[in-house]
């Protein structure tokens, strides 16, 4: 099955009995062990004037990242541009850019103002689940301390202009890099190292705002924002996408954050955060983060349960438990999010559990993704549609349809290239090749939602596997019928039953070279045009016996 890429978001927090030089020290050691792991990326954040947290001047930290890794990409999540001029980011980001050139990535976050962390985040009225994944309704900050924000804002240099002169801030900052800046005096300017230094700007957001606009509209690529705003996730991603125009790059490309404990048993991992509501309401009532609370000191002073409120929409999105826990959310994060890519946070008091939260996700991701290497090697990858490929998934799939059977009528036509409406009951995965054009399509039902009224419970059903007639003979059918096996045995389900599909006589023959039993028929009746009915036979398959 081919998976995103994860990467690392890293805050250098360091726990009670530990100082900020253990914190920056456990943050090296990360980035090394992200490196050997396979991550795609290590990131740190900036936070500052908090008790827990060491992470306080990102660029810095990433010069000293660099000496110790060589291949993974180092970045930041995000540098908020407020507490800086555009050209000390600028010069700070091209001086390790230089050094380390072909690594670096540049989050740009716009900084808030006093009334907008009065408000918190807008407001959402009620928690949502779309496709599996909850949204929480925004909690109001605890007591917020506005005069402890007015200070910190002031020690940093930063107004509330800032946040206005964010498109202007960040334009200047790609006309430094580029050497296309020219000041209001035509004063010749370059700012040396940035100019030519090799850096990839991203614009991170939290919601449907200025942010996401603003990144669609330069063409960069864009972090949203789940771990700390969930409930606006999908909103973001949506505004971005509608926004984007080629630029730097030449389609949207999407990373989205989560917070993510892992460790041998769900317990475990239970046991490991057990501080973390703690941590988070430390954040939310204005005192800054703390030192993060061991699972003893979580025990002996639990939440109250006005504190717990003010955390619970943290707590609830918050990925604990064994691999395959994690692994199983991480996938509905990204199915639902169409994620190009996962950013993964993690928290816990001792360092060593946080390393070991990130090798067992790695293994687990990569042991799932084994076909997914196959495909690449082929010149091809399976995948979730995406939004803007849904007319011509449908397109692929009439296609085959009309070549295989030909004399369809124009409605059930329509209902193939209706790709949007089965993506409301359905998962729709495409085949793609590596220049993004659509090779096959299959629909598969989600865990507990059949398609059809033949698909028994614990079965997981699919229909409308087709392959482009251009594409035929090159193996992408038999891989998507692998691909929905895959798909059900991450389930618990030993049994497959399909309908229909150009590929059907295929997957049949598969199933049979790889030893399944077939299961008997069944008959149903199927309303293929107004008040047209067809008979339609599901032939099913217990994959179980080739599990023995």
């Amino acid at each position: 099955m081919s998976r995103v890429p994860l990467s690392v978001l890293d805050l250098s927090p360091f726990g009670t009995g530990q100082t900020p030089a253990d914190g920056l020290r456990a943050s090296i050691e990360l980035a090394r062990a992200a490196e050997r792991l396979g991550y795609r990326r290590y990131w740190v954040a900036e936070h500052h004037f908090n008790p827990g947290i060491a992470g306080a001047a990102p660029h810095v930290l990433l010069a000293a990242v660099a000496a110790v890794t060589r291949d993974i990409r180092i970045g930041t999540a995000a540098t908020i541009i407020g507490n800086y001029s555009p050209a000390q980011v600028a010069e700070a980001a091209g001086v390790v850019a230089q050094l380390h050139p072909g690594r670096f990535d540049l989050g740009i976050g716009r900084s808030g103002s006093r009334s907008a962390a009065q408000a918190a985040l807008p407001s959402a009225p009620r928690d949502r689940v779309v496709d599996g994944l909850l949204l929480p309704a925004a909690r109001p900050f605890a007591g917020f301390d506005a005069e402890r924000f007015v200070v910190q804002a002031r020690l940093l240099g930063r107004t509330d202009a800032a946040a206005e002169r964010f498109a202007a801030d960040v334009a200047d900052i790609l006309s430094f890099f580029d050497g296309t800046f020219s000041p209001p005096e035509k004063v010749p300017i370059h700012v040396t190292p940035a100019e030519g230094a090799d850096v990839t700007v991203w614009i991170h957001g939290s919601t449907a705002g200025p942010s996401a606009r603003l990144a669609g509209e330069l063409g960069l690529p864009f972090g949203a924002n789940y771990h700390v705003a969930a409930g606006f996730v999908l909103e973001a991603i949506a505004e971005y996408r509608a926004a984007f125009r080629p630029g730097r790059i030449a389609e949207p490309y999407v990373i989205v954050s989560v917070d993510a404990v892992i460790a041998e048993t769900d317990a475990a991992a239970r046991r490991l955060t057990a501080g973390y509501g703690r941590w988070v309401h430390s954040i939310r009532a204005g005192q800054g983060a703390v030192p993060f609370p061991s699972p003893e000191e979580a025990a002996a002073e639990p939440l109250a349960a006005d504190e717990l409120a003010v955390v619970r929409d943290r707590l609830d999105t918050q990925f604990v438990g064994s691999p395959e826990t994690v692994v199983e959310r991480l996938e509905t994060l990204q199915r639902v999010t169409g994620a190009d890519e996962l950013l993964v946070t993690t928290v816990t008091h001792d360092p060593v559990d946080r390393v070991r939260s990130y090798e067992l996700l790695a293994e687990a991701w990569d042991a799932e993704a084994a076909d997914g290497s196959a495909q690449a090697d082929a010149g091809w990858t399976i995948r979730l549609v995406r939004t803007e490929e849904y007319e011509r998934a449908g397109e692929v799939t009439a296609e085959a349809y009309l070549a295989s059977y030909g004399g369809l009528s124009d409605q059930y036509v329509s209902s193939l290239r209706d790709v949007a409406g089965r993506v409301d009951d359905g998962d729709v995965w495409v085949a793609v090749d590596a220049g993004g054009d659509i090779l096959g399509t299959v629909w598969v039902a989600r865990a507990g939602k059949p398609l059809a009224e033949m698909a028994q419970p614990g079965e997981t059903d699919f229909r409308q596997l087709a392959v482009a007639p251009s594409a035929r003979g090159r193996g992408i059918g038999e891989a998507l019928t692998r691909h929905v096996i895959d798909l059900a045995r991450q389930r618990g389900s030993h049994r497959v039953v399909m309908n229909s599909g150009p590929e059907m006589t295929g997957a049949h023959a598969l199933y049979a070279k790889l030893g399944f039993q077939r299961l008997s028929e069944r008959e149903g009746l199927w309303e293929v045009q107004p008040g047209r009915w067809i008979e339609l036979y599901a032939f099913g398959y217990d994959l179980a016996p080739a599990l023995r």
